[in-house]
């Protein structure tokens, strides 16, 4: 096995281990007993307990991208663009194994708690977030498909609350009925802003 493929298996693990550890678990000593490799070998993967929080966390960020930033780019539509977006984070934030919980949450709710280096990196990486709906809005209002008024920020705004309180939600209640409760918000808000 290469160092990249157990590189990869590690992050893997620590990835699987959020939901139940959150990141205030994660330590070079419970992953080498998740991976059967020794404190040693995991160390010298990573250099330090602050180093492995910023590789598990660009390690969600990847996950993230593939299952929904990356999707949503693909569509040509701005409008359809937006819409996409909220259908796969809906169903990254409400998905057992996908992003229930969010890793990326988790990050930035823990940033206190992380190194400092990992803290400060967790919150530029949810940052992120929202600068992106915000370009995704411009193109959409731009092209028509929302009303020529809309303050993108402010529908970014709205549009990231839904997310965030449907990944909260889902945390406690049925992840199917936040859904779709959910989903019945986006449609409104979509109907608010249609051009």
């Amino acid at each position: 096995m290469s160092a990249l493929d157990t590189r990869t298996r590690i992050l893997d693990a620590a990835l699987d281990a959020l939901p139940a550890d959150g990141f205030e678990g994660l330590s070079i000593g419970r992953l080498a007993s998740r991976t059967s490799m020794s404190k040693s070998g995991l160390f010298a993967h990573f250099g330090g307990q602050g180093a492995l929080q910023v590789a598990v966390i660009d390690a969600a960020a990847a996950r993230f991208d593939a299952a929904v930033t990356r999707p949503v780019l693909a569509e040509a539509d701005p409008l359809e663009r937006l819409k996409l977006l909220a259908k796969l984070w809906l169903a990254w934030v409400t998905t057992d194994g996908q992003g229930r919980p969010c890793p990326l949450m988790q990050a930035a709710m823990s940033a206190p708690g992380l190194s400092e280096e990992a803290g400060d990196h967790a919150r530029a990486v949810r940052a992120r977030f929202h600068p992106f709906v915000t370009r995704l809005t411009r193109r959409a209002v731009q092209a028509g498909g929302l009303r020529a008024d809309t303050d993108a920020g402010r529908f970014a705004f709205r549009f990231e609350a839904l997310g965030l309180a449907a990944g909260l939600h889902a945390l406690s209640e049925d992840p199917k009925r936040v859904r779709a409760c959910a989903e019945a918000e986006y449609a409104a808000l979509f109907r608010d802003f249609a051009a």
